[in-house]
Order: structure tokens, then C-alpha cells, then sequence
């Protein structure tokens, strides 16, 4: 999920999704599930002992026990770069490690560690987790990558808050337990941790938490951790989150499997309609701020436990064996993306907190998103070269993707009197992965366009749409008897300054003096108050700023829109589009 933006309406959504089980709710004395003889013996035992002192200086003391590899070094990640975190190594404080002929690096500074030790002997590690180190990530949304250690919740993400023991043989599988000491009364935990043995790799890809037994909510397999102020109250988002992971549960007919959601609040200065997600060991972890609507959150968060099963649970992804990354064709982003965005508003509409009214209108905008695009003819190596660098590349997958499901879903429809559908050709995608036991297909671009193909080969609108670039030519009987295709002019969305910048900092910066933002007033170095209303991608209505100018607070208020209109396919509503279908039923 990447931060930083006027979050448009129904955006915004970044997923890695392993596969696993989550553990239940403990009462914080040992690892829920597991009897206290089986934790004595795990292979890789973590301990927990919270401080919490009200005061602001809450920490966090973890203790990390395992055997040494039998050649006597042993191989520690303390941090990770991951989501873009690069001083993570840094809140690992008081970092101690102990045991029989320790031999430590000279720099314990980086964030991998060879370790000497006796061969095959046991190594301690402790080391504290302090709430001083969120204080430099509390600028941007995803402090919640960093060690969350609030009053009322302690959340914890692997890979920044676990000394993670690296094993010589990546193939190994270890017991892994977690144990909680001091924790205060009434409070319980949960983490991902499965009740099997998993690849030490996998650690970091843990998520670990305990709070309050109120903030959390178990619904069979289902996990919800909701923390702070929002602006919908926790039963309704329990209720919205369980609705759409039971409807998927049927989806895809599988067994049910535990799986987390976690949710907490953002500071007040990010109250602005932001939102931010990481997709983790069977979880997904996020974070919004108070004035993020439910009905926006809820088609969010559906696609990320959509994630659970695109891509995973339908196959391999395809590993280029290449020296130059160049030659590697496009990923399958638009199918890992836009198949899963499409999945996720079926269940919205099955579960009936939508209908086909709002899947019109979440079509738009990704038509409209699409078309004014700079990006909208970027080629598919040319996606996957700035995705992590530029917004309008990143969602290409999930614009393009999502489309191509649309058109794949009225062409299979047509073709086949409603029997075959895109939901019906990722089930069979799912039952074959699930059938081919150790020889699970490879998600290419191929392999997947053959199971959509009908009357044509699909692979067809892959390399024209995604590959080459060409601009998506999207039909017109997406919705029968509902909605007709139309062609109308519309504006690029534009704020008329830096919005990253802006938010990142409180201060305006880098009003564009011929916009519509510097007519109505807005100025470089005016501080930021709040979003009063609108914006989020809205063109039809004003954006309306609250600001201080030296010592004069001022309402900002205009319309949010630059350069020159562009014609965009929009469908408008002319039918009934009371009556839904289900899953392409």
C-alpha cells in the first residue's frame, strides 16, 4: 500500500500473501494452542515481557532461545529493509547475545549477523522494543511497519520485531513458540504463528499483537483486532469483514483456515481519508485514519483476504532464470491485482452491501482513473520496472486487470448462455492447483489465459492491454438491462499542490499558480489544518481545505482539476440494476 496520497475513492491496495494458519486468542501466559510442554521444546522459542507505563515510554522485552547450526555459525537477521524501512536494525536496543564460545561480528550494526558459537548448542538473544522509536516514523502512515507499543495495543510485525535465526538448509522446518510474560489483566493475543513447524524464513512474515479482549473479535476462523477512533463503529466493521471472509470461504469451497485482520488508527494530524495495508502470514494488517469510510474500507480490505487464495492457492509464481532482468517477461500483476479487485466487489454484491448500481460506479472510476492516466500506455516491463516508484505505474495492474476480468465476464457470459463465467474459471484454476499435488501449475500469462479462453484465445488481450500497452477497448454489455457505454469529456484530478509533501510535513508546498487551488487562495508555506470535505478523486465537487496563514485561519475551496479534458467510456444507468447476480449467476 503506498502513503502519502488523497486516497481516491475505492483504492488503494498492496498484498504479499502466504499461506498458513493463525492461532487463536491466548490470555497472554503461553502460545494459544500450544500446552506448555511443547513449548519447552521448540526449536525457535521467543518470549515477550511488556512494560507498559502510561507515560509515553512503553517497551517491549524480547528474548529469542534456539539451537546453533551443527558447523558452529549461526546466521541472525535483526531487521530488514522491507516496505521501505531502512533503520529498523536501530530499534533493536540493548542487543545481547549469549551462550557457549559466542563469537560476534566486529560491526553489530548491520541487520544480518554471522554468529559463532559451539556447535549445536543454545543461543540466547535479548534485546528491548521501545515506543521512543515509532516517534521517527509517526510522520507517515505506515508506522505501524515499525513496533507498535501503544496503551492499549501492542502490535508487531516479524520482520521489525524479531531477531529472526537463519538455518544453513532453507528446505528445514522448525517449531517456532511465543510466549507472553507481564502482560496487564484483561488483555489478550494473537499471532499468526501456524500449529505446525514453518521455515524460519517465515517468521518475518509473522504478525503478533495483544490488546484489550474488547478490541478483538473471533468469529470461527476469523481474527479481528480493531483499535482507535473511527468514524464506524467496531460491530459494523466486525460484521462487514466477516460477511465478505465467509462469502469467500464459499467462494472457493475450501476448508475453513484462520486468518487476521488487524486495524488500528492513524495520529490525528494524518485525519485526511488515508489508508495503508500490509499483507502478511494469513493476515493483513492495516491502518486508516478516523474519517475513512466503512464503504470504502470494506471493498479494501476484502481484496486483501481475497489475497489468501490470488494468487497462492492457483498455482506458482512463474521465476525468471535470468541475469538481466530485462529479458523476464511482464509479471502477472494485472491477474494477482485486477482478478482479485474483481473477486472482491462479487462479494460485495453478494453479501448485499452492494448492488449493481455501485458496481457501475466503482467501474467508472477505474475507467476514469485509467484513461487519464499518464500511464495508460505504459508497457508491461515498464510496470513492473516503476511500480515501486510511481503511483500511476502501481496501479496499472489493478486498473487494467480489473477491466479485462469485466470484458472476460460479459464474453464468457455471452458465449456460453450464462454456464461459464470468470468467478467459474478461478475456481477450476483453484481446483487444478489443489489436484496437482507437488506439481503445482506455473501462474504464467499463458497458463492462465487458457483457462478463460472460450471461442478465442485470451492470451490475445494480454499482450495487446498489458504487455504492449494498448489503451483497453471495454464493451458495452458489461451490464444488461442496466447501464448503457457512453463517451464523455472529464478532468484529471489535481490538487494543485504537492499533496505528498503537504501531508508529510503540514506545510503547503508547491502550489501550481495557474490552478484552481491558487485562485481560491492556497499559498506555500500555509500550514495544513484539515480536510473539511471532498477530494479522494471526486472531480465533481469542491476540495475544501481548512488553513492557517500566519495567524489567520482561512476555508479553501475549489474544484480539484487540471489540464486539458479527456474523453472517457462511463456507463450510465438507464435500467433496473435492483436485481443482482451472483458470482456471474
Amino acid at each position: 500500500m503506498r502513503t502519502g496520497k488523497l486516497v481516491r475513492k475505492y483504492l488503494q491496495a498492496i498484498a504479499v500473501i502466504l499461506a498458513g494458519t493463525l492461532t487463536g486468542c491466548g490470555d497472554g501466559s503461553s502460545h494459544p494452542g500450544t500446552d506448555i510442554e511443547n513449548i519447552a521444546l521448540a526449536d525457535i522459542r521467543y518470549t515477550l515481557a511488556p512494560n507498559l507505563t502510561k507515560d509515553g515510554s512503553n517497551s517491549v522485552d524480547v528474548t529469542l532461545k534456539f539451537k546453533g547450526e551443527m558447523d558452529g555459525v549461526t546466521q541472525l537477521m535483526v531487521g530488514g529493509k522491507w516496505g521501505g524501512v531502512e533503520n529498523s536494525r536501530q530499534r533493536f536496543r540493548d542487543l545481547s547475545i549469549e551462550g557457549e564460545d559466542i563469537v560476534l561480528p566486529k560491526n553489530l550494526n548491520k541487520y544480518i549477523l554471522d554468529v559463532g558459537h559451539k556447535p549445536g548448542h543454545e543461543v540466547t538473544v535479548s534485546y528491548r522494543l521501545s515506543e521512543a522509536d515509532m516517534r521517527d516514523a509517526a510522520t507517515n502512515i505506515e508506522y505501524f511497519y515499525t513496533p507498535v507499543l501503544n496503551d492499549d495495543v501492542i502490535h508487531l510485525i516479524g520482520t521489525h520485531a524479531l531477531v529472526i535465526p537463519f538455518r544453513d538448509n532453507k528446505d528445514d522446518k522448525f517449531s517456532v513458540s511465543l510466549t507472553w510474560e507481564n502482560l496487564p489483566a484483561g488483555w489478550k493475543t494473537i499471532d499468526t504463528l501456524p500449529g505446525e513447524d514453518i521455515y524460519s524464513r517465515w517468521i518475518g512474515q509473522q504478525v503478533v499483537a495483544a490488546a484489550p479482549s474488547h478490541y478483538i473479535h473471533r468469529d470461527g476462523p476469523l481474527t479481528i483486532l480493531k483499535v482507535d477512533a473511527h468514524d464506524f463503529e467496531q460491530d459494523a466493521f466486525n460484521e462487514r469483514i466477516g460477511d465478505g471472509f465467509n462469502a469467500l470461504t464459499r467462494l472457493w469451497g475450501t476448508e475453513e483456515q484462520d486468518y487476521l485482520v488487524s486495524l488500528l488508527g492513524t495520529l490525528d494530524s494524518w485525519d485526511h481519508g488515508s489508508f495503508t495495508g500490509t499483507g502478511r502470514f494469513n493476515s493483513f494488517a492495516s491502518a486508516a485514519s478516523r474519517d475513512f469510510a466503512l464503504n470504502d474500507i470494506g471493498p479494501v480490505l476484502i481484496h486483501e483476504i481475497t489475497h489468501h487464495w490470488i494468487p497462492g492457492q492457483l498455482g506458482n509464481a512463474e521465476v525468471c532464470q535470468t541475469d538481466n532482468p530485462s529479458d523476464c517477461p511482464p509479471s502477472v500483476k494485472w491477474f494477482s491485482e485486477g482478478f482479485t479487485d474483481f473477486v472482491a466487489v462479487q462479494v460485495m454484491i453478494s453479501e448485499g452491501h452492494w448492488d449493481r448500481r455501485d458496481l457501475v460506479a466503482f467501474t467508472n472510476a477505474y475507467l476514469r482513473d485509467y484513461y487519464i492516466s499518464p500511464a495508460r500506455n505504459a508497457t508491461g516491463k515498464a510496470i513492473d520496472k516503476l511500480f515501486w516508484q510511481d503511483f500511476e505505474h502501481e496501479r496499472q495492474p489493478y486498473w487494467r486487470g480489473f477491466l479485462i476480468a469485466m470484458n472476460w465476464d460479459a464474453e464468457t457470459l455471452t458465449f456460453t448462455k450464462g454456464s461459464a463465467s470468470t468467478i467459474s474459471a478461478l475456481q477450476s484454476l483453484r481446483e487444478a492447483a489443489a489436484n496437482s499435488e507437488d506439481n503445482r501449475p506455473i501462474l504464467t500469462a499463458e497458463y492462465i489465459a487458457e483457462n478463460f479462453s472460450h471461442q478465442r484465445p485470451r492470451i490475445e488481450d494480454i499482450e495487446r492491454y498489458y504487455v504492449k500497452g494498448e489503451t483497453i477497448e471495454i464493451r458495452p454489455d458489461l451490464f444488461p438491462d442496466c447501464a448503457d457505454l457512453k463517451v464523455e469529456p472529464i478532468q484529471s484530478y489535481d490538487v494543485g499542490f504537492d499533496p505528498d509533501a503537504t501531508l508529510s510535513t503540514g506545510i503547503v508546498t508547491s502550489v501550481q499558480s495557474d490552478h484552481n487551488a491558487f485562485k481560491a487562495g492556497l499559498r506555500n508555506r500555509q500550514t495544513l489544518i484539515a480536510k473539511v470535505s471532498g477530494g479522494g478523486g471526486e472531480t465533481s465537487a469542491p476540495l475544501v481545505l481548512e488553513v492557517k496563514d500566519r495567524d489567520t485561519v482561512k476555508t479553501i475551496s475549489y474544484i480539484p482539476v487540471g489540464g486539458e479534458p479527456i474523453m472517457v467510456p462511463q456507463f450510465e444507468i438507464t435500467g433496473d440494476c435492483s436485481a443482482n447476480y451472483i458470482y456471474g449467476e
